[in-house]
């Protein structure tokens, strides 16, 4: 989920305080998976050669109903950069002073006047989004069977969306947010749902209709609400077809973050939670399985340098990383999200024996509940852990990685089954940035406060430029764990976790397995996009793709 979604489901034992401001060489693999059969469903376009395998570890033949597509990523400018990850350096100071202190019985200094983490973590901080291309909507001819539609009416059809592991809703912005004064600029800058343009549109469902009041899809965050009458219509993920799909039109949108990104809904891959399930909604993935859609009941999540990628009824080889030899899976326990089980956290320096760490002990069963969750950026684990156990985990520069343990998640794998033991390397979960000089001077003399503001001077050098990065009087490079206290008792495996591992989420048998990735495995998505569109949003090649509110140019093609 992203680190501002909805509250969580009373039955789950996980409550997400998080902010709606803050996702080939082993084809012998051993999969213990069963094959399901599908009726195919795919599009009439063409099939590109297969590198998608089945749960049997057989390669997926063109003509099969699994199908992966291209996720662009897009993250904020380089100083809101600098900014999030000097206030998470700050955090992690603040732990070892205060440990200090705790030993001397003196009073930590550093940071002790800062705003908390969670507090700083605005949405508009958060590094980086993927997101992929959904057509929602058909055409039809004159006796009502789907065509291809023409590339302008396609166009229209297109909605960029964010594919959310720690959410079941479906919603896209509708056309009535562009007709409400109050969310009218917002919603210019985004595809908006217009049930005239789509050949397919439906607004019953289960065979009752049209939508009622009390079928509203309402979603709280923490921020605002999304709210709008439900629409029922065929979905295409790439060449995946999903007819009478249930998801929300929302004409409230009253949440701010959209005023800064380009992606315009989120389709939620988790477990459906009850209140859905009241009003006679089934989530895409659950709708997939019903309809008997794909190869198999699962969907893998891949992150690389500067793209993604989400497959969709099996696994994709491609990024695989080759060191692997099988998928390490953990038993999901609660089906609200993607929800493991942490059974401990060790540490290993250099070559010595791994060191238990204990962290779950005092928790129900010996474990730790865990959500593996694409919509947030970080690793978060409970305060009382990375301030205890884990506080050794910090680096006051680069040079300090070497001398990083390695940390290994050992996951509950099932009763009787052998843990799955999933390692990070230091380089893993440490994140490298370049500061300005006289920035990270301001930092370390007067605090974060003092930096910030002076990180978000445009007199400021911007280290972002290739020229201004390789002066060392202008930029310096600095380091930060990724991994961030949270006031939530469980842990969050965020994209710092996912861009180590493909991960495979699997709702035949639930389960989430890993396997380590090629983080250098090329996609066909366009290029990273930078910075919001309140301020300046531009391309990796420097093309001016909004700004001061406005979407100037759609990046990348509508396909």
């Amino acid at each position: 989920m992203l680190r501002f979604k909805r509250e969580a489901p009373k039955a789950s034992s996980l409550k997400v305080l998080k902010h709606f401001y803050t996702f080939l060489a082993v084809i012998a693999m051993v999969f213990v998976m069963p094959h399901v059969s599908a009726i195919s469903l795919r599009s009439t376009a063409k099939a590109k050669e297969s590198t998608i395998l089945n749960l049997k570890g057989q390669l997926v033949s063109d003509d099969a109903t699994a199908f992966t597509i291209d996720l662009e990523r897009s993250q904020v400018s380089h100083k809101k950069k600098v900014r999030f990850l000097m206030a998470l350096k700050s955090t992690h100071q603040t732990i070892q002073a205060q440990a200090g202190s705790t030993a001397t019985g003196e009073t930590a200094f550093i940071a002790l006047g800062d705003e908390p983490l969670q507090e700083q973590v605005l949405s508009e901080k958060r590094l980086a989004t993927y997101f992929g291309a959904v057509q929602i909507g058909e055409c039809v001819d004159s006796s009502k069977k789907p065509v291809e539609c023409d590339a302008a009416k396609k166009d229209k059809l297109m909605f960029k969306m964010l594919f959310d592991t720690g959410s079941c809703e479906f919603w896209i912005p509708g056309i009535g947010c562009t007709k409400a004064d109050k969310y009218a600029d917002r919603c210019s800058n985004h595809r908006t749902y217009d049930p005239l343009l789509s050949e397919s549109y439906q607004n019953r469902v289960n065979e009752a209709g049209p939508f009622s009041e009390d079928q509203k899809m309402c979603i709280q965050y923490l921020s605002g609400k999304v709210e709008g009458f439900m629409a029922r219509d065929t979905i295409t993920i790439g060449d995946l077809k999903v007819n009478g799909q249930v998801f929300g039109m929302a004409d409230t949108i009253d949440v701010p973050l959209l005023d800064e990104v380009v992606w315009d809904g989120i389709i939620g891959l988790a477990y459906p939670n009850q209140k859905l399930n009241d009003q006679g909604v089934t989530p895409l993935v659950d709708n997939m399985m019903k309809k008997k859609t794909l190869q198999n009941n699962v969907f893998a999540y891949y992150i690389g340098k500067s793209s993604g990628a989400v497959t969709f009824g099996g696994v994709d080889k491609k990024f695989f990383a080759g060191t692997d030899t099988k998928f390490r899976y953990a038993t999901v326990t609660e089906k609200t999200y993607w929800t493991v089980e942490v059974m401990d956290i060790e540490l290993q320096y250099g070559d010595k024996e791994p060191t238990k760490t204990g962290v779950c002990q005092n928790q129900p069963n010996n474990r730790c509940k865990a959500i593996v969750d694409t919509g947030t950026y970080l690793i978060y684990g409970p305060r009382e852990h990375v301030t205890g156990p884990l506080k050794d985990l910090t680096v006051g520069a680069c040079s300090d990685i070497a001398k990083l343990p390695k940390v290994t998640f050992v996951m509950f794998a099932g009763e009787d089954q052998t843990p799955a033991r999933l390692t990070l390397h230091p380089r893993d979960y440490v994140l490298e940035f370049s500061v300005p000089v006289d920035t990270q001077n301001v930092f370390l003399e007067e605090g974060l406060g003092a930096a910030a503001k002076h990180v978000a001077s445009p007199d400021t050098v911007n280290c972002a430029d290739p020229e201004n990065k390789a002066d060392p009087k202008k930029c310096t490079k600095d380091c930060v764990i990724g991994i961030g206290p949270d006031n939530d008792p469980g842990w969050t495996l965020g994209q710092v976790f996912l861009r180590s591992f493909y991960t495979v989420f699997d709702r035949d048998t639930d389960r989430v397995g890993f396997i380590r990735n090629n983080p250098k495995s090329p996609t066909g998505a366009q290029k990273p996009i930078f910075g919001s569109i309140q301020t300046k949003l531009v391309s990796s090649d420097g093309t001016n793709i909004g700004g001061n509110g406005k979407l100037v140019k759609q990046p990348g093609p509508r396909l």
